[in-house]
């Protein structure tokens, strides 16, 4: 599913991992379409959901897009609801990357270090000069 206002590197689409099966595996951010109206809608056979936090950038340019062959490529669109359920997956992803990103700035900085002793230990604090 190309996952919309995700932007990989210049001429790339960002895709999202999609599965049918039910298992604990592939979680995290999930866009689950069940229903038959939306299945139908989205081109899907059955129940699929679309895993966030499996995001991979493909060229638009990659073999894979080219449907080629005798059949007609699959077209779908997801349903109303499903498009700001991806909205709000999407911005997670971005608030967490610029956590992320702040923290490794922040990291710059040293924080508390744990000094070992005979016994035990000291929780000492160094400031960044």
């Amino acid at each position: 599913m190309p996952f919309g206002g995700l932007r990989g590197p210049t001429g790339a689409t960002v895709l999202a991992y999609g599965t049918s099966a039910s298992t604990p595996a592939n979680r995290g951010y999930e866009i689950a379409i069940t229903h038959v109206a939306d299945l139908q809608a989205a081109g899907l056979t059955r129940a699929t959901r679309f895993v966030g936090a499996r995001l991979l950038s493909v060229s638009r340019d990659h073999t894979g897009f080219d449907v080629g062959g005798t059949e007609p490529p699959v077209i779908g669109r997801l349903p109303e609801n499903r498009i700001e359920r991806m909205n709000w997956v999407r911005a997670r992803i971005h608030a967490e990357r610029d956590i992320a990103a702040d923290r490794r700035a922040e990291g710059r900085k040293v924080g508390p270090v744990v000094e070992p002793r005979r016994r035990g230990f000291a929780l000492t604090k160094k400031h960044a000069v």
